[in-house]
């Protein structure tokens, strides 16, 4: 087909068809149709590449739609500009939970030794727990206390104490939720004795305080008022003093005046003998001069030296007043008190039991007989710690001359005063003396020994000299421990 060809065939298409008017609307629908079916037919293989080219059309728009180059895909993962957000605000807590592996466990172990005395108490159980305000054991009635540091206490608190374990009981109480006034101080002071009455009540027990505090604070208060009195009766006669004579003692005074001077007038008027007018002359100037002796500014000094005595005397017994209570404040016994770190603890092990004897030091005491007369001090000591040197134990072998006066109490106090042992050397006054003596039991039974044999030995040991005696150990202080012995 020419271009002449389809230009006729397309003209055919496009001008419509004479009809006559009877024709009607079905004529020139069907002569439409005839139309584009021989332009369809005419020109196929056009048609044919027009429909290839829109499918390749189409096909390239969805392909599009899924075929991104890396440029595009890392454009479209970029994040956004930054835009304004606004969103309500609420209060609240922001919190967050983090996961994280740890093994937890105790603090390393730690010795604790407290005072001596009876356990009364209050002992705690192998695997307890003792936090703050705990109390560890009860000794003589009283509570040892557990409260957080690392000072140990070695003195006994009370008001006006300054230090480094004041602050740290200050501390304490804070953390264990007693308010103990200023946090910085270290000074025992009134605030801190009234947390210390409120840590024992906590605890469940009274706060300490001396057995005579109430009656001096009485005395105290008494002594005060009398000095008040004191000062309110020096002011009332310095007071009388600076307000001059009173009206009696001045008309006294005008009256004495006027008496001399009538006299003298009535002297004079009779001619009297001159030297009695000149005596009458005389009382006249001296009845004038007491008067005018009152009209003076009094002489106040003696009345102002004593208000100066009684004021002093008030300042002193105020305080002595302050002394008083101070005294009946809240105290912190050092044996009451027992400071740990790391809290809380656990109870490992416990060495002692109810009604046991809590002792500071103990002394494991040899005696050996040298075979001379006399061992110098130099040479009559040698103590061992056992190989533990804070445990309180220790063993000291105490070497005597056979001349020697056994005297254990007075060696052991000379042991203290040459530093060989570290306590100190009036303790040793008030030591209470443990010594062991078995007592032989003969058993007809067990072999070894003849009987007559175990009766001689059981004779002669019941003989022998008795130990407490022999060192010299006082009586009232000294427990003999014994037990049988078969032989």
């Amino acid at each position: 087909m020419t271009d002449r060809d389809a230009q006729r065939a397309l003209d055919e298409v496009l001008t419509p068809v004479s009809s006559s008017p009877d024709d009607g609307a079905d004529g020139a629908s069907t002569s439409r149709v005839s139309g584009w079916a021989r332009v369809l037919r005419g020109n196929k293989p056009v048609w044919i590449v027009a429909g290839i080219a829109v499918l390749s059309l189409v096909a390239g728009l969805v392909l599009g739609r899924f075929v991104i180059s890396p440029a595009d895909a890392a454009a479209n993962a970029a994040a956004p500009e930054a835009g304004l957000i606004t969103v309500p605000v609420e209060l609240g807590e922001l919190s967050n939970d983090v996961t994280i592996r740890a093994d937890v466990g105790y603090a390393d172990a730690v010795d604790v030794s407290v005072a001596e005395g009876v356990v009364t108490g209050r002992v705690p159980e192998v695997g307890a727990e003792l936090g703050g305000l705990a109390v560890a054991l009860e000794i003589a009635g009283r509570p040892v206390i557990v409260l957080p540091g690392e000072l140990p206490a070695y003195r006994d608190l009370q008001v006006g104490a300054t230090g480094p374990d004041v602050l740290q009981l200050r501390q304490a109480l804070e953390a264990v939720g007693i308010s103990a006034g200023d946090g910085a101080s270290d000074t025992f002071d009134a605030a801190l004795a009234n947390a210390v009455a409120r840590l024992y009540t906590e605890v469940g027990y009274d706060a300490p305080a001396s057995e005579d505090a109430d009656e001096s604070v009485r005395a105290a208060e008494q002594g005060l008022l009398s000095a008040e009195q004191g000062v309110t009766s020096a002011q009332r006669e310095l007071d009388a003093a600076r307000g001059g004579a009173d009206a009696v003692a001045v008309r006294e005074a005008d009256n004495a005046v006027g008496s001399a001077r009538r006299e003298l007038d009535a002297a004079r008027a009779t001619g009297a003998d001159p030297l009695a007018v000149a005596d009458l002359q005389d009382a006249l100037g001296l009845a004038e001069l007491r008067r005018s002796q009152l009209d003076r500014p009094a002489d106040t000094g003696a009345q102002q030296d004593a208000l100066a005595a009684a004021r002093s005397a008030r300042t002193q017994a105020a305080e002595e007043l302050a002394r008083a209570r101070a005294g009946a404040l809240a105290t912190l016994p050092q044996a009451e008190v027992l400071f740990l770190t790391e809290l809380p603890r656990r109870v490992d092990a416990v060495n002692v039991e109810h009604n046991h004897v809590m002792h500071r030091t103990v002394l494991i005491v040899s005696v050996l007989t040298a075979n001379v007369p006399h061992v110098p001090h130099a040479k009559a000591f040698f103590r061992d710690d056992l190989g533990y040197e804070d445990d309180g134990i220790d063993h000291i072998t105490v070497k005597f001359g056979f001349s020697d006066d056994q005297d254990l109490p007075r060696a052991l106090h000379a042991a203290c005063l040459a530093e060989v042992l570290d306590i100190d050397p009036d303790e040793m006054q008030h030591a209470s003396y443990f010594i062991s003596r078995g007592a032989l039991r003969p058993q007809p039974g067990n072999r070894g020994m003849a009987r007559w044999r175990k009766k001689l030995f059981v004779g002669l040991a019941h003989n022998a000299a008795d130990p407490a005696a022999r060192f010299g150990l006082p009586a009232q202080r000294t427990v003999t421990m014994g037990s049988d012995v078969e032989i």
